[in-house]
Order: structure tokens, then C-alpha cells, then sequence
């Protein structure tokens, strides 16, 4: 007797949520940010990583959190900590309920947010 098994290779498409969040958290470093087309990317803000949190203890919704790392030219804060929430047809990131950015481009690798008021672009790489 002979048996046979055949498997099928399928690719699952994820929620934009487990994208930006890798299904928990995951981090992103800053590898672009212009403003009307002008790069504004400085010593400052190079090392900066942004981290996209689906589940948190202390929140019932997502959190995001923008890190400032090493390199700091101001006395700002090193963390600054978000709720954010996908808007219902999921083409914009809305933080704090109220700020809205559409998202360009989104992969397991690459992140691209786009304001309109200021005609701002923000680029992120995932950190493996």
C-alpha cells in the first residue's frame, strides 16, 4: 500500500495590526523624515526607533512609542508613549485619537507615514 501526501503551499496575508506590531511588538528605526520635501534627518534623530506595541498591560489599546536613543541634541524625554488605533479601512494611523497619518507603505520590512498638513514623510526599517 501506497499513501501520498500532498501540501500546499499558502500564503497567509496579515492584519495591518500584526504588520506594524509583528503580532506583539516590534521595533523600527528612523531612516527617513522630510517636510515639503526637505530632508530633515540630523545626528540627532538618526539612532531614533519607533515601537509599535498591540498588547500592554498598563493599556487597553495598541501603544506606540517613540524612542529617542543615544544620540539627543534637546532635553526632551527619552520615551514618548502613544495609544494609536488603525482607522476603519485601515489607510491611516490615528494617535491619541486625534493625529492622523496615512500610511504609504507597509511591509514586514519597511515603514512609510505620510501627514498632509505639513506635507510631512516619515520612513521606518524594521529591526530584526
Amino acid at each position: 500500500m501506497l499513501f501520498c501526501i500532498s501540501c500546499k503551499s499558502r500564503e497567509v496575508e496579515l492584519m495591518l495590526i500584526d504588520k506594524l506590531t509583528n503580532g506583539n511588538r516590534k521595533e523600527w528605526k528612523l531612516i527617513a523624515f522630510s517636510l515639503d520635501g526637505i530632508d530633515l534627518l540630523t545626528d540627532c534623530n538618526r539612532d531614533d526607533t519607533a515601537v509599535f506595541i498591540k498588547i500592554s498591560p498598563d493599556k487597553p489599546e495598541p501603544v506606540f512609542e517613540y524612542r529617542k536613543n543615544a544620540l539627543r541634541c534637546d532635553g526632551e524625554s527619552d520615551v514618548e508613549r502613544r495609544s494609536f488605533r488603525l482607522s476603519e479601512r485601515q489607510q491611516l494611523l490615528v494617535f491619541d485619537s486625534h493625529e492622523e497619518w496615512q500610511i504609504e507603505h507597509l511591509d514586514h520590512t519597511e515603514l512609510v507615514l505620510f501627514r498632509r498638513d505639513g506635507m510631512r514623510r516619515i520612513k521606518y526599517r524594521a529591526i530584526e
